[in-house]
């Protein structure tokens, strides 16, 4: 799956809420939110809130009514694929193979096929010349990210960090959700002095650098 994020324009900020409804009603531009009710992310426009990974709920019951448009994929149960259409709503697939991973998906598949492939929690369909990822790549840890069956725009989410992009980019993964802020260029001056005079709250902490923390004048003057 493809969407707004890209290496050159990562998403402001990547907040957490309950449901479609909850969203943001004046986000900023390029605002990313994770959907706990549907294990999803959206991004801002300028617009519209745009989908951009596969929805993911426990039962065809939770499938959303809201936030999704005619074609948009949802797993369902963790094995079952369903797809949202005009008119008719949500329909499942009627079939679905289950393999290992990547390699193990059929060699002289018909066109249209799907298999769920359990090592990426992915459906993949094998459009007539090849198999195309159908839902955003699932993994327990950033190690599992997977180098075959993936293309350049594809998303991969990983289990232990909720919320939080990955994006291949260039024939690599690349973290597209904010980067945590570093201590080293988040703390001021005075807060530094407090942790040196009081070396117990945080031993293992080393300065900051020049230009991440301070100016040389106020550097000067806190010494």
């Amino acid at each position: 799956m493809s969407g707004l994020f890209s290496v050159g324009n990562p998403p402001v900020s990547l907040t957490t809420v309950a449901d479609y409804a909850s969203l943001p009603a004046s986000p900023s531009p390029n605002q990313a939110c994770f959907v706990t009710d549907v294990g999803s992310v959206y991004q801002w426009d300028g617009a519209a809130w745009n989908l951009l990974t596969t929805i993911t709920v426990a039962d065809s019951g939770d499938l959303p009514s809201s936030g999704v448009s005619s074609g948009d994929k949802a797993l369902v149960g963790g094995t079952r694929i369903w797809t949202k259409n005009v008119g008719i709503g949500w329909t499942e697939t009627p079939t679905m193979a289950t393999v290992a991973d990547y390699a193990s998906l059929p060699g002289s598949p018909e066109t249209d096929d799907v298999v769920f492939v359990t090592d990426v929690s992915s459906v993949y369909q094998w459009n007539g010349s090849a198999w195309e990822l159908l839902t955003t790549i699932t993994v327990a840890a950033v190690g599992d990210l997977p180098s075959t069956g993936v293309s350049n725009g594809d998303y991969a989410a990983v289990t232990t960090t909720p919320g939080v992009l990955y994006l291949r980019s260039g024939g690599a993964w690349v973290r597209v959700s904010p980067e945590p802020v570093q201590l080293e260029t988040a703390i001021s001056t005075a807060h530094w002095q407090t942790l040196q005079t009081y070396p117990f709250v945080a031993p293992e902490l080393t300065p900051p650098t020049l230009e991440a923390a301070t100016s040389t004048s106020a550097w000067t003057t806190g010494l």
